[in-house]
């Protein structure tokens, strides 16, 4: 049997731009990263050793996109292991997210509703937006079933084609959460082994019809499916 890593060796760095975070905010950043570390390779069952992992930290998405060029509030390279985030009194992109995927480097980039799946399923929840603008947190589950309630769902089926992702839902306000609801489904059926043997099969913007192939050859399921039986595992019409 393989080693798990022993994550009390994994070392974390951290840079707050422009010093605006106070020392004692930074040792409490650091040990919700280290918690999340060790989450993960428990989760993915990792045994390769960990980079070593920078994060730097901006008040604001404005002087994240000024220093970075990237006007999301959270992003990841993966050569240089950095993660880039806005952390302040209401964005805290401090959760397992951006780590998952530093952390599956080794297994390439997969079709996006699994690659956002696998870094979602480790958050707790969603921090989604209301209609009337205001933020509400809650479970990815529960946003299916409210999407679907409200008519804003997008079918995962539609969503597997890396081509339409971000045509149907340029924020990701709808796909990020179903594809992490999702994806937990798939492995609370199927296993995790499972899952990751599937998500490195196929690359970033397969060919036509690729990941649709590839997802019934590891799952003896057609997407289509699939997406039923989550439906009905979730109690939705």
């Amino acid at each position: 049997m393989k080693k798990i890593l022993d994550t009390d060796k994994t070392g974390v760095s951290i840079i707050a731009f422009g010093a605006y975070l106070p020392d004692s905010h930074i040792e409490e950043f650091r040990q919700r990263a280290n918690s999340n570390i060790r989450r993960i390779v428990g989760g993915l069952m990792l045994t390769d050793a960990i980079p070593s992992i920078t994060y730097h930290l901006y008040p604001d998405v404005e002087t994240k996109l000024a220093e970075t060029g990237e006007d999301a509030n959270g992003h990841v390279d993966r050569e240089t292991g950095d993660i880039f985030i806005v952390y302040n009194g209401t964005v805290k992109c401090d959760g397992p997210h951006e780590l998952v995927h530093l952390l599956t480097k080794h297994l390439g980039y997969s079709n996006l509703v699994l690659g956002e799946g696998l870094a979602e399923y480790f958050e707790e929840n969603w921090n989604g937006e209301e209609s009337d603008g205001s933020r509400l947190r809650l479970p990815h589950d529960d946003w299916v079933r409210r999407f679907i309630a409200d008519g804003s769902y997008i079918p995962i089926c539609a969503l597997f084609d890396d081509n339409e992702f971000w045509e149907l839902d340029e924020e990701g306000m709808v796909s990020y959460p179903e594809s992490a609801s999702f994806f937990r489904y798939l492995v609370v059926t199927y296993g995790m082994e499972r899952m990751l043997n599937l998500y490195s099969s196929f690359g970033r913007r397969a060919p036509e019809g690729v990941p649709y192939e590839r997802f019934e050859e590891h799952l003896g399921i057609s997407v289509e499916q699939a997406e039923i039986d989550w439906l009905n595992f979730l109690h939705c019409p």
